[in-house]
């Protein structure tokens, strides 16, 4: 009896931790389906921005740009007080 005890004990404690594992993949999965709500509006909202407005929009999101031969790397900035979970919808105008 109490090797089906400790049985029990340990797929309640790998339930556990699955279930804690399932509620991180939600969260993130409902973090990606709100960049991406975000990201389409704001692809939709560039299309309507002139070059200026657009060459505008780039010089304040680059933080740095460095050429090595072939390769280009753009580093972008973003606002470091946002978490991944928060929900880019409100940030629509």
């Amino acid at each position: 009896m109490k090797g089906v005890n400790e049985r029990i004990e340990y797929f309640q404690d790998e339930l556990e931790k699955l279930e804690i594992e399932a509620a991180g993949a939600t969260e993130a999965l409902e973090a990606v389906h709100g960049w991406m709500d975000a990201a389409q509006h704001i692809a939709v909202r560039l299309d309507t921005l002139s070059d200026a407005e657009r060459a505008e929009v780039v010089k304040l999101l680059v933080d740095r740009v460095a050429v090595d031969g072939q390769d280009i790397k753009m580093r972008m900035v973003f606002d470091s007080r946002e978490s991944t979970t928060s929900s880019p919808r409100r940030w629509r105008a």
